[in-house]
């Protein structure tokens, strides 16, 4: 449920305090996902201008661009694993066996891709989807992290550290809207 700020201010006309429960609301334009502009009326009818904050709802919705985030991600990956891999890994590095992994795993993150993708349409109604989308990014949070603390040389740890970050974002924000999400109505 959306929650006002009713803070007092005063009315230009009248001088005394208006809250925004009291007022009469007669038009709204919106600035920002947080902040509304909008023009009231006191009970005496003058126009008062008040800000008004609205706390972001994040519910179905939030979650369906989140899980659509997810999906070009794990696209991205992808098309990495699959395509660029010669590009970004030196040659020597790349032995037949980790070509092969390469492949399956960038064959895993388009099926994932589609997963996802599919999953956002309806968030409520497709769960697994965003339960997948959570293990995804938990497991690759803690890949990240075991990368960056264990295996990976300084120079060589930027993108995992970027990956890191872009996950455990993701993860917050897929956590943070899950209650709402569940709870609407199917």
């Amino acid at each position: 449920m959306n929650s006002f700020r009713s803070e007092s201010s005063n009315s230009p006309a009248t001088g005394k305090g208006v809250t925004v429960h009291e007022l009469l609301v007669v038009g709204l334009q919106l600035r920002s996902p947080f902040h509304m502009q909008a023009t009231v009326a006191d009970e005496n009818r003058y126009a008062v201008g008040v800000r008004v904050c609205v706390h972001a709802r994040r519910g179905p919705r939030a979650v369906s661009v989140l899980l659509r985030v997810i999906a070009a991600l794990s696209l991205l990956w992808a098309l990495i694993l699959l395509c660029f891999k010669d590009l970004l890994i030196e040659a020597q590095q790349l032995s037949s066996l980790a070509r092969a992994l390469a492949n399956g795993l960038g064959a895993g993150h388009l099926a994932l891709a589609y997963m996802f993708w599919y999953g956002s349409r309806a968030p409520a109604e497709h769960r697994g989807a965003i339960y997948g989308a959570i293990i995804l990014l938990v497991t690759k949070t803690a890949n990240d992290l075991y990368g960056l603390l264990v295996l990976l040389p300084p120079g060589q740890a930027l993108a995992s550290l970027l990956d890191l970050v872009v996950s455990i974002t993701l993860l917050v924000s897929v956590l943070e809207s899950l209650p709402r999400t569940l709870a609407a109505p199917r």
